[in-house]
């Protein structure tokens, strides 16, 4: 689980780490609530008189059947993005992710940005990115 609210900050590295970003690990998880957290994995199917879920492991594509007892559907969300002309251009981004965060990093490493635009504010993330 990430503090999202912190992506700005390791964007211009006053968090050096983006380790420093999770408050929650797959591990802590297990250990905390006896959760098991699946990453990287695409769910293929659920059988709910069984209690199992089908899913596939997206780096090597096998696929596995896993038990629940209860099962939590948390899919997230998708950031925002306003039906505005220009808006799927190469340099302009959301940022709701760590992978997102990672995308912005790459491009103003990769296209000399010295600054950026702006625009909203979901959850502050949009004004602190203002501030650094």
């Amino acid at each position: 689980m990430c503090d999202c609210s912190g992506l700005p900050y390791a964007i211009s590295k006053v968090i050096d780490e983006e380790d420093k970003l999770l408050v929650a690990t797959p591990k802590k998880f297990a250990s905390w609530f006896n959760i098991a957290v699946k990453e990287s994995t695409e769910v293929m199917s659920i059988n709910r008189q069984a209690k199992t879920v089908t899913v596939k492991a997206l780096p090597s594509g096998s696929e596995s059947v896993i038990p629940y007892d209860v099962l939590v559907l948390s899919p997230g969300a998708a950031a925002v993005k306003p039906p505005l002309p220009g808006i799927d251009l190469p340099g302009v981004f959301t940022m709701k992710t760590i992978p997102d965060m990672r995308a912005v990093k790459a491009w103003i490493q990769s296209a000399g940005v010295k600054r950026a635009v702006v625009v909203g504010g979901g959850e502050s993330r949009g004004l602190r990115g203002c501030t650094m």
